[in-house]
């Protein structure tokens, strides 16, 4: 396939989060890298990953593992697992139906990811313009830009984290009595102008805010904000590109 060393990296980022106690799939791993139809690859990068990844985390898709010599012997990856509290059946396969990795499912990201699927299932119109990768790609990046999941796992989910997490402004703000506003009223209600722009040549993406602070203190932004924007400096990273945050001509981030 085109682009190995990228795919590489994504599957490479994607191991790394899986998490103590879990396992993933080849092919799960394969699809959320954007390239469904790719396991055996998936297989290739495991064998040649970077040491200090939890490579043992990955197994087939009916839960057999890998072959022994990746990891230096027979019974290793099992030993492994198994410290970690992996569930196994009987017949030496990984459990998975107790310890599957939930790849990007908060209740907000499978929701979102379902309604999607569904759109593109019932549409004739979109398959006809959009291949299985890139539905594999859209679904796995709206599965992943919610805070509480928000990881740039491949080009096109670091491009919504960046949307989604620059997203604030006054329209925003649905409550009409100032009164009564919260934190998150007031800091919406502040921002007069909001701008993301994007230096190609310097290579930088940069969300400029103009912020009425007699309606809310900078500082009161950080509060709300400060995790978004570093989720913004990842994925901005994942695209090889610098962020910064500009509130009232100051270079704040």
């Amino acid at each position: 396939m085109s682009g190995t060393s990228e795919f590489y990296a994504a599957v490479y980022r994607l191991t790394a989060l899986i998490p103590r106690g879990q396992a993933a799939t080849y092919g799960q791993l394969a699809f959320l890298a954007g390239h469904p139809r790719a396991s055996r690859i998936v297989g290739q990068a495991m064998a040649r990953a970077p040491e200090g990844l939890p490579c043992h985390r990955v197994v087939y898709r009916d839960g057999r593992l890998s072959p022994s010599d990746i990891f230096g012997g027979p019974g290793i990856q099992r030993f492994l697992l198994e410290q970690e509290g992996v569930p196994f059946l009987p017949d030496g396969r990984v459990d998975l139906s107790r310890c599957l990795w939930t790849a990007g499912q908060g209740k907000k990201g499978v929701s979102n990811m379902n309604v999607t699927f569904e759109i593109v299932k019932n549409s004739p119109e979109i398959r006809t313009y959009i291949t299985q990768a890139d539905v594999a790609a859209v679904i796995t990046a709206i599965g992943h830009h919610d805070d509480s999941t928000a990881f740039p796992v491949n080009a096109v989910a670091a491009a919504l984290i960046l949307a989604d997490k620059t997203d604030v402004r006054r329209s925003r703000v649905r409550n009409k009595d100032m009164a009564t506003f919260d934190i998150h009223d007031r800091v919406n209600y502040s921002v007069e102008r909001s701008e993301v722009l994007l230096d190609v040549p310097g290579r930088t993406v940069t969300l400029s805010l103009s912020i009425n602070t007699q309606v809310c203190a900078v500082m009161d932004y950080f509060e709300i904000f400060l995790q978004r924007m570093l989720l913004c400096r990842r994925a901005a990273e994942a695209l090889e590109l610098k962020f910064r945050l500009e509130i009232n001509g100051q270079i704040l981030l």
